[in-house]
Parts: structure tokens; sequence; C-alpha cells
């Protein structure tokens, strides 16, 4: 019974674990293409941003989705920032290393802490789950992959793949349309 209500349609069930390894991936070959100069500089294309800024902030909630996991408490907005991987993409691909094998982790319930405006800084808890919250990430990294594309379209030496910065959604409608 309990099944049926989480599954109330009988849709297959994938792992979501399996989603975030080929997302790393290409972030991580788009990294290793770029140095440090190029990565930590303001770009224009990005209204002054940095693509480490971006790549950042990936990393980050990840990286507070899974320190949250353990307590059930998860609070992006109060994460620490951490200048390393704003700056240093090596610094980036290893973070993203040791998050590929620490989000593989059950379903649980979890509560998210939100700041739901600027004026009142008393955070809300809000439900949610680990998968909810894995997919809230998965859809973010690739919303933010898409920028660092715009970023990186004056660079002719950065190779990208061909899927980068794309909605699996995306992937699927263009593949459909191209039969």
């Amino acid at each position: 019974m309990i099944a049926h209500l989480i599954n109330p349609f009988h849709l297959p069930q994938i792992s979501l674990n399996s989603s975030v390894a080929p997302l790393f991936g290409q972030l991580k070959l788009v990294l290793e293409q770029l140095n440090p100069e190029d990565y930590a500089a303001p770009n224009v294309t990005l209204i002054n941003a940095t693509i480490g800024q971006h790549v950042r902030h990936i990393i980050e909630l990840f990286q507070a989705l899974q320190q949250g996991y353990a307590g059930g408490v998860i609070d992006y907005d109060g994460r620490p920032r951490n200048q390393l991987i704003e700056t240093q993409p090596l610094h980036a691909i290893a973070c993203i290393d040791a998050l590929e094998t620490s989000l593989q982790m059950p379903d649980k319930p979890l509560l998210l802490m939100v700041e739901a405006s600027a004026e009142n800084a008393t955070p809300i808890a809000l439900q949610s789950n680990y998968h909810r919250e894995l997919l809230y990430n998965i859809e973010h990294a690739v919303h933010h992959m898409a920028i660092i594309k715009m970023g990186l379209q004056s660079a002719r030496d950065i190779v990208l793949p061909p899927s980068f910065g794309l909605a699996v959604s995306t992937i699927k409608y263009r593949a459909a349309c191209a039969q």
C-alpha cells in the first residue's frame, strides 16, 4: 500500500544517483580545459560573474545536501562559500570527485530550511526528501551549466560535450525531432 502512494502511477523506478555521474563528468571535462585565470576572470556575458562562481554554486549546493543528510536538515542558504572552489578548477574537480561517491544515499524525509524573504531573517522549514532534493540539485546544475556554456562561447579552444547545459527533456525532444 505504501509503495502505491509513493509511486501511484506505477512508473519505472530509476536511480537519480545514476544521473549525477554523467553530469559531473561533463562538468569535470570542461574544468580540465580551463586555466585558473580564465576560470576566475569576470565574464562580460555573465554580467561580470565568473565561471568559477557558477561552478562553486553548483558544488556547494550538492555539498549542502550531502552534509545535511545525516541530520535530516538541508540549508542551502546557510552554506559556507569556498573561495578555492571558485578560483581553482583543480580544487573544484577534487570536490566533485568527493561528491560522486557520497551522494549514493537512500531516500528519506528531510527538512529544507528556506529564507523566503530578504526582509524576514527567520528561515522556514519545509518538508522534503532526499530524492526530491537530489533532483533539484541535478536540475539546478544543468541550469548553471547552461549559463557557463554561454560564458564560454568566446573561448574557441574549449570543447563542450553536446548535451552540456541541456535538460534531459530537451535532449529527448531534440532526438525525437531528428527522427
